[in-house]
């Protein structure tokens, strides 16, 4: 059955950090007040994916500058000026939801969105191997200074920072 892709909304953020918590390690989890202070200006490209009732799946994404990925668990404010991106913080799938092509489904919601906003690059710091799995998506890793690599080093020695 076809899962139903929605806006994630506030009362999500409590399933969507359980989630987090079961994909990622501890040094890169979001407090919940991390995650709302992301969707108070998400502007629609923070989805969530749910079947009967349950969260399968979110992406956490929103506007953001470019070249600059926000630290993990940061409280963030609504950034203003131009040279803003689609930036993609975050985006899980419950265990029995992976290999779904849910992801695909999620990103490419989010992307939409991001058009219709006027946001046509996107960028993301990919974690845990999952680089592969964002080139497939048309991202690629973008060369970055040292100021960035630093940056970077915080979400893992794997990070790999990429662009579409």
């Amino acid at each position: 059955m076809t899962p139903l892709i929605r806006r994630f909304e506030p009362r999500d953020i409590v399933a969507a950090y359980a989630l987090q918590c079961e994909a990622y390690p501890d040094a890169l989890h979001d407090s919940p007040a991390a995650f709302m202070s992301r969707l108070d200006f998400a502007d629609g490209l923070s989805l969530v994916a749910e079947h009967d009732g349950a969260l399968t799946g979110y992406i956490l994404a929103h506007p953001w500058p470019a070249g600059s990925p926000p630290p993990v668990d940061a409280i963030l404010t609504c950034p203003a000026g131009p040279g803003l991106v689609h930036y993609v913080h975050d985006m899980t799938l419950a265990r029995g939801a992976r290999g779904s092509g849910l992801s695909r489904q999620l990103f490419e919601a989010s992307a939409a969105r991001a058009r219709e906003i006027g946001l046509g690059r996107a960028e993301l710091v990919a974690v845990g191997g999952a680089a592969v799995f964002w080139v497939r998506l048309g991202f690629m890793p973008v060369d970055v200074g040292a100021g960035l690599r630093r940056k970077l080093s915080a979400y893992g020695t794997d990070a790999v920072y990429m662009a579409r």
